[in-house]
């Protein structure tokens, strides 16, 4: 842990976007969050999932159009991406890559990866509207908060949906990842952390030994 509390010290913009994570988890939604930073390294944008919370709540509330990319997207108002650099905890789904992709966001920053997406942007590099407009993608590479990343939306459906297992490519990626979100759900930790309204990166120290006992990390 002390490395991500070091890596946050060093990387704002990140801690900004794990933030937006954590209030996304902590209001019922997905745990997903991302900021939008200009080339001085200034934050213009903020959004999170709010794929389950209420509707009007946010810029975009209570559809499953309410990714955390796109409610940072629209704060942007009328802006386009241009020399914007979008950072988010999980790798952006079509949805949010092709809505970039139109308004030219040059550079992403994910931490977990998306595996249901692999080969998407080669895909849509493949249309002529696209072929300039795909973003430099790299991945953020800190194991601990890639692996907290991952997390936190395999636990929201834990227990959004019971039962119900994420899609196979999730599985055969994070399998280890997914019986942490089990644990952490079971165990209740999730819910005392956010019963006692723990800031993020207390959130991050409490879920690290239970990635670490389940093979996650």
């Amino acid at each position: 842990m002390d490395d991500a509390r070091a890596f946050f010290e060093s990387e704002p913009i990140w801690e900004a976007a794990f933030h937006q994570a954590w209030d996304s988890w902590r209001s019922g939604s997905l745990g997903i969050g991302s900021v939008v930073a200009d080339a001085e390294g200034r934050i213009v944008a903020r959004g999170r999932n709010r794929v389950l919370e209420r509707a009007g709540s946010g810029r975009i509330a209570g559809t499953l159009l309410a990714h955390a990319e796109m409610n940072a997207l629209a704060d942007l108002d009328l802006a386009t991406g241009e020399g914007l650099c979008v950072y988010t905890t999980v790798e952006p789904c079509i949805m949010c890559l092709a809505t970039m992709v139109a308004v030219r966001v040059p550079r992403v920053r994910y931490a977990a990866k998306d595996p249901v997406f692999d080969g998407l942007a080669g895909a849509l590099a493949a249309h002529p509207f696209c072929v300039d407009r795909i973003p430099e993608t790299t991945a953020l590479g800190v194991p601990v908060l890639c692996s907290v990343a991952a997390l936190w939306p395999m636990a929201s459906r834990v227990w959004a949906r019971p039962g119900h297992p994420p899609r196979a490519e999730w599985l055969g990626s994070n399998g280890p990842i997914w019986d942490a979100a089990q644990d952490a759900v079971a165990s209740g930790i999730l819910s005392q952390l956010v019963d006692s309204a723990a800031g993020m990166i207390d959130a991050v120290e409490a879920l690290e030994p239970v990635l670490r006992r389940n093979g996650a990390l």
